[in-house]
């Protein structure tokens, strides 16, 4: 047992790291090159020779000398790999020291119990310890922590550093890195005393940082709302300039029945086959469905109906809906137009073809407005803030606007996938 403080003094070091790759987000597994040797050559050298010399000095000694022995290497080593300002990783590093005083403080309480196999019980207390303080980091503090370190500037990271910094002085000053002094029990009231400040202290800065990035967010999506939102008004403007087209073909009938005639009177029936092709071609590309009395809706659903039929695709549409709904167009045409654009992409990706399918209902009742729309997909789909998470970078954005809708009109948005058919479920209130 007596390379159990030595493994003790080993495992502070492997935490220390850990926690450190979790709170700089530091994808460990995708360091590539001198990087990743440097990563786990170093940090294995440090192990190496604190493990060594543990067994010949005293820990008091080697404690003494921690900064020195343990610190510096590890700032060097994470100032290679991450490139990271100084001051990030510096404050990093402070933050790890101050996250092992629970697993110490449990340690030393131990070492002050008479009990057999202390050694052994002091081994098993801290990777007890490791363990659960790396779970409070990932579950409480890591999401918060990134965003300052890849969000803040390094002079707000500077003043931020002032608070582990002096915990770390206080906690030197009254005997942390002196072994011997740690064992009095006059000091423990004081560094509880210490951390339970820090600690109060470090939830308000996280707190400040969570507040921070909410606002992002909501900006964000406030930004991304806007810009659907506009994009459907020029959506709803093209498809109401085909609707126009289609009315001028119609006025424009007699002057194609003229040509018509004269190409009949020379007998050039392959011109007048080619001509009407053409026509009947241009007026149906433009010629929206009667679906519903709805005309936007009539609008919106005949384009995306030639739009899955280009791919093979049978859009079966069942709409009960008044002439005029309480919703702006552009809501409308927004929600209509990605739930549906999602579910025509994930059915033409469907191998059987009696599944490639979107059933869509549209139905009021009362001031509401109810839209179902289903159909079948291939594949993982995997949810995330009850919205389906993208598969790609840049992708979900037509959830998120459908969600952030049906909210503002007092509604809500429903997102299933099970047993290989996803339903969207929408329901707003109409003004």
């Amino acid at each position: 047992m007596q390379m159990i403080p030595s493994l003790l003094i080993c495992m502070s070091i492997l935490f220390g790291i850990v926690a450190m790759a979790i709170l700089m987000d530091i994808p460990i597994k995708q360091l590539k090159g001198f990087e990743k040797l440097v990563f786990w050559l170093g940090f294995s050298i440090l192990l190496i020779f604190n493990f060594i010399i543990s067994s010949f000095i005293s820990m008091e000694h080697q404690t003494k000398h921690y900064m020195l022995l343990v610190h510096l290497p590890v700032f060097l080593i994470f100032r290679f790999v991450t490139k990271l300002s100084w001051v990030k990783i510096l404050f990093s590093l402070y933050t790890a020291v101050f996250l092992i005083f629970p697993s110490n403080l449990v340690n030393l309480g131990i070492s002050l119990l008479d009990v057999p196999n202390k050694a052994l019980i002091l081994f098993l207390s801290g990777i007890s310890m490791s363990i659960l303080s790396i779970f409070v980091i990932i579950r409480f503090l890591k999401t918060d922590f990134n965003y300052l370190i890849y969000n803040y500037g390094n002079r707000s990271i500077l003043k931020l550093c002032l608070l582990p910094f002096l915990y770390n002085v206080a906690i030197y000053w009254v005997g942390q890195y002196n072994f011997t002094q740690t064992m009095k029990a006059d000091i423990f009231p004081l560094r509880i005393l210490l951390f339970i400040l820090a600690l109060v202290a470090y939830f308000l800065i996280l707190d400040i940082s969570r507040s921070a990035r909410e606002k992002e967010r909501l900006q964000n999506e406030q930004l991304l709302l806007t810009t659907q939102l506009d994009s459907a008004k020029r959506q709803i403007s093209s498809l109401h300039t085909a609707q126009q087209q289609a009315i001028i073909y119609r006025h424009d009938l007699r002057h194609h029945f003229t040509l018509l005639s004269e190409l009949a009177e020379i007998g050039e029936l392959e011109k007048i086959k080619e001509y009407l092709a053409q026509v009947q071609n241009s007026v149906d590309n433009i010629t929206p469905v009667r679906f519903c009395k709805n005309e936007t809706l009539n609008l919106l659903i005949s384009a995306f109906d030639r739009r899955a039929a280009k791919v093979g695709i049978t859009l079966s549409v069942g709409i009960d809906v008044p002439q005029t709904l309480g919703i702006p167009d552009p809501e409308l045409c927004t929600v209509l137009s990605n739930g549906l654009e999602n579910a025509i992409t994930a059915a033409s990706q469907v191998s059987d073809q009696s599944h490639k399918t979107v059933r869509l209902t549209c139905k009021t009742n009362r001031d509401n407005l109810l839209i179902l729309i289903q159909n079948a997909y291939e594949g993982k789909i995997s949810m995330e803030n009850d919205l389906p998470k993208p598969s790609r970078t840049g992708h979900g954005f037509g959830c998120r606007s459908i969600a952030a809708i049906a909210e503002k009109r007092n509604g809500f948005s429903n997102f299933k996938a099970q047993d290989g058919i996803f339903t969207l479920q929408i329901f707003m209130k109409l003004d």
